[in-house]
């Protein structure tokens, strides 16, 4: 009898941690980037760019912050225009080649997790930084999202 009984209350807290996830991932929104920019610097690490932490993803709310990183990982291409009124931009790297961004909302909170790959190679990062609506947004990471 206690054997069958163990059983009855594992599957009730099985449902019931069933019912808790679905409603606790019903209430966040997956944010999709505007825009995106991926690829792979060779250096060790970001230069001049002390306030990027690896593997931790860091807001830039100005065209003059974005210039200042766009110079100092030397990409060739042109600064890209982003309206930092409606977007703001997240910026990610790790000693790792493949990085990946996942954005989630709720209750006005962008959570920024970055997820990077195993392949690493001494002398390279690899980086993401993607451009976000504003919209619903208050605070990334529980940081206050400035203007």
């Amino acid at each position: 009898m206690l054997h069958r009984s163990g059983r009855v209350v594992a599957l009730v807290a099985l449902v019931s941690g069933a019912l808790l996830t679905v409603t606790v991932e019903g209430a966040e929104k997956t944010i999709k980037p505007a825009n995106q920019w991926t690829g792979i610097v060779r250096e060790t690490k970001p230069s001049n760019a002390a306030d990027l932490i690896e593997d931790k993803a860091v807001g830039i709310t100005s065209g003059k912050e974005l210039q200042k990183l766009w110079k100092a990982w030397k990409f060739d291409d042109s600064v890209p225009q982003v309206d930092f009124k409606k977007q703001f931009v997240l910026v990610t790297w790790s000693k790792a080649r493949f990085v990946h961004l996942t954005l989630k909302l709720e209750k006005g909170n962008l959570a920024a997790e970055s997820l990077v790959g195993m392949l690493v190679v001494p002398g390279e990062f690899g980086y993401r930084i993607v451009a976000v609506s504003r919209k619903g947004i208050k605070t990334v990471n529980g940081k206050k999202l400035s203007n």
